[in-house]
């Protein structure tokens, strides 16, 4: 079993394709896609009209004009319902991949046979994401390591965390989900305005509690029973929740095992 190297079976891949691949692509998701030329990858999101985020995506770049799509495995079947909506007639070709993600805490720890191999394009020294054909994938741990890592980073993944909810309350704007300045895409006038205008004072932080929590848990309160924020993922004892910033350092509950919230290590000075 290789340690530090997870396969994420949580996560599934689709393939773009033909010529109108990236206008497409770009008019769809809140990222801007050109910077996949210099990163090789980007985290984006799709937004209904509204606003509210309908997922979450990685987009890798191939050599090709070809995008790879990562999604959870969960909602594949509507992702792609959602993209054949949108494509109309323009020159997309949409299809499954059989390759499998792969998760690694270091750079060294790179597959030899990946398709592809990418910093994590959310925040700078959490790990490597890598595309590796399935016939020729070594026995990577259980996907629980990447898990918890990720609740310890505080960093939000997949519809059933963030589906549905609003991108800066998810930390979009900390995480590079969202571009300002690229044009017009599905839901950017009211991010935008959110942006610029509004105040974000709420936002998904990580938690650590003393015991296991319940996993049909999903009120925080205070010592006093004040309501103060909602779980958005739970697992043993770590977890993300959603809460405002002045919540932080406060005796919070969940039912009756105490929990700590923290600001993320990886947030911006201003932002704490």
């Amino acid at each position: 079993m290789l340690k530090n190297v997870f396969r994420l079976n949580s996560r599934r891949l689709l393939r773009l394709s033909g010529p109108d691949t990236e206008n497409f692509l770009q008019g769809l998701v809140s990222k801007d896609i050109r910077q996949c030329q210099v990163n090789g990858a980007v985290y984006s999101f799709l937004f209904s009209p509204k606003g509210r985020i309908q997922h979450d995506v990685f987009l890798y770049k191939e050599p090709s004009s070809s995008f790879l799509v990562e999604c959870d495995a969960d909602s594949i079947a509507k992702l792609k319902k959602t993209m054949l909506f949108y494509r109309l007639r323009k020159k997309v070709q949409i299809d499954d991949v059989d390759d499998v993600v792969q998760f690694s805490t270091e750079s060294e720890c790179r597959p030899a046979h990946a398709v592809m191999s990418v910093e994590d394009p959310r925040v700078p020294g959490f790990g490597i994401r890598s595309v590796v054909p399935v016939e020729v994938e070594k026995m990577p741990s259980p996907e629980d390591g990447y898990l918890k890592r990720r609740l310890e980073w505080g960093i939000v993944e997949g519809v059933t965390e963030c589906g549905d909810q609003l991108p800066f309350q998810m930390n979009g704007d900390l995480v590079n989900a969202v571009s300002l300045d690229k044009g017009c895409y599905i839901g950017q006038e009211l991010t935008a305005r959110t942006y610029h205008t509004g105040v974000i004072r709420r936002r998904v932080m990580p938690f650590s509690a003393e015991d296991s929590i319940d996993a049909s848990a999903t009120e925080i309160v205070d010592g006093e029973g004040v309501r103060r924020g909602k779980i958005i993922k739970a697992f043993d004892n770590l977890g993300l929740a959603l809460s405002s910033l002045d919540s932080v350092g406060s005796s919070l509950f969940v039912g009756q095992v105490p929990i700590k919230l923290a600001i993320p290590h990886w947030w911006p000075e201003d932002r704490r």
